[in-house]
């Protein structure tokens, strides 16, 4: 009798466990082929909905890539993702139901799940070296100071950072903004990880503004840029925030993808 009810408490603890660590999953969920683009339209690239957004127990990804999809089911970027080279051409259109209060960590394992059910997607985590940026302070110090201590009514409306795009130039105007911010900012722009070694933990406001002429050229194609020059990035970092922006080899967390199917599996 005692054998049998040590079993029976065994089976009990173990079947809790598994549920306890149950992998999270979408209440349901659609993966299709995207519709072919309009012959000569430019590409309709859409992600709305998940964790930290209005629309939190939805997302609606259309004309997706891949790679898109893995950018935020990792929580990574491009460069770090290694796979099939399709991965990043062919496009898909996701839709799905997100359970109440999915954090930001459940929903990535949401997406990883779903894109190993429908795309029979294998993964391992690696490390790679590559060349990224070490932001640092100049010699001169930073150019910029610390956001001031006032009253919430008499802040700018909007804090983090905006970002323009105009005619070539990008222009970053922060309001209470960390130096990390900044670096994951400028790692978007560079598409290579930008370390932060500048030792400066407080919030801070400034504006950076400096060329970006590819941009200017994908937004508006065929049209002629403006002839006054902006800095290089290089150049704006140092001049306009004293700080300095330099090139080394480092190793960088990578994800790669072992196997996966090129059309996902039926809804």
């Amino acid at each position: 009798m005692r054998i049998v009810k040590a079993v029976s408490l065994l089976f009990i603890i173990a079947s809790w466990a598994g549920a306890q660590t149950a992998s999270p999953a979408f209440e349901v969920a659609s993966v299709k082929p995207a519709a072919p683009q309009p012959a000569g339209g430019g590409m309709i690239i859409r992600r709305q909905g998940g964790p930290g957004t209005p629309d939190p127990g939805q997302i609606t990804y259309t004309n997706v890539s891949f790679n898109n999809i893995l950018t935020v089911a990792f929580g990574i970027r491009d460069y770090q993702i290694f796979g099939p080279g399709w991965m990043n051409t062919e496009r898909f259109d996701i839709a799905a139901k997100v359970p109440k209060d999915t954090t930001k960590e459940q929903f990535q394992l949401m997406l990883q799940n779903l894109m190993a059910e429908r795309f029979k997607m294998t993964f391992h985590h690696d490390s790679k070296e590559m060349p990224v940026y070490a932001l640092s302070v100049g010699k001169n110090g930073p150019k910029f100071k610390e956001s001031s201590a006032e009253p919430p009514s008499e802040k700018p409306a909007r804090q983090g950072t905006t970002i323009q795009l105009s005619r070539g130039r990008l222009r970053f105007t922060a309001h209470e903004e960390t130096i990390k911010g900044l670096a994951d900012m400028l790692s978007s722009s560079l598409s290579r990880p930008v370390r932060d070694l500048t030792g400066l933990s407080a919030k801070y406001d400034f504006v950076l503004e400096f060329a970006n002429d590819e941009s200017a050229a994908m937004i508006q194609p065929g049209a002629e840029l403006s002839p006054d020059s902006a800095p290089s990035l290089f150049t704006a970092i140092q001049e306009q925030l004293g700080l300095k922006l330099e090139q080394k080899k480092a190793p960088v967390e990578i994800v790669v993808v072992d196997h996966l199917e090129k059309t996902p599996t039926a809804n």
